[in-house]
């Protein structure tokens, strides 16, 4: 499809790269703007963002190793060398972010279900921008099949399910919905924690 964005020399940033730094930012601003509504102080939220993405990452990557442990068990060092050896697990990022989103936040002394209102705004934007990342990137295909829409990919033969293009679509549903239920959230006292459900 299109994995790079830009080169220059061995200098290289991918596509899937830039949508997942938008995804942060964006997803970040979300969740800074919904616990702001709740009071919380600018540093407990930045405080609390940092550690559950850096907790996510490192779990992207122990998923990735587990999952691929043949590739990793020939030298550990692989793991640290992730421009060599590339790998993240979305499965490994949601448990690792959960970790962080349960402990960190007790911790913190935040209400759980503030917590889970604000990171409901924010994941359907995150998973949006990455899934279009992945989209166009062309590593995540589905089966084949002889609808329209289809796409080739590459080393494989007919044409394929869009499956990225699909969770793109779906996120960008959610996102609106659960937006929507915000601005509820912000006129009609809804319960804490409703918007974390309606996401789920």
């Amino acid at each position: 499809m299109f994995p790079v964005l830009l080169q220059i020399g061995p200098f290289i940033i991918s596509t899937l790269g830039i949508f997942t730094a938008i995804g942060f930012i964006g997803g970040s601003f979300l969740v800074w703007r919904t616990l702001r509504d709740y009071a919380v102080s600018d540093e407990k939220i930045f405080d609390n963002i940092l550690v559950i993405a850096s907790l996510s990452l490192i779990g992207a990557r122990i998923g990735a190793v587990i999952i691929n442990w043949p590739i990793f068990s020939v030298n550990l060092l692989r793991i640290l060398v992730i421009w060599k050896f590339p790998g993240l697990s979305v499965w490994g990022a949601f448990m690792g972010g959960l970790l962080g989103f349960l402990i960190y936040g007790k911790k913190q002394k935040l209400s759980l279900g503030q917590l889970f209102d604000s990171y409901g705004v924010a994941l359907p934007f995150l998973i949006l921008c990455f899934s279009l990342g992945v989209f166009f990137d062309g590593s995540l295909v589905g089966l084949e099949t002889n609808l329209p829409w289809g796409l080739p990919a590459v080393a494989m033969e007919g044409r394929r399910h869009p499956v990225a293009l699909y969770a793109s679509i779906v996120s960008f549903m959610i996102l609106i919905f659960v937006t929507i239920f915000r601005q509820k959230l912000l006129t009609k006292k809804l319960p804490q924690g409703v918007i974390g459900s309606i996401f789920l």
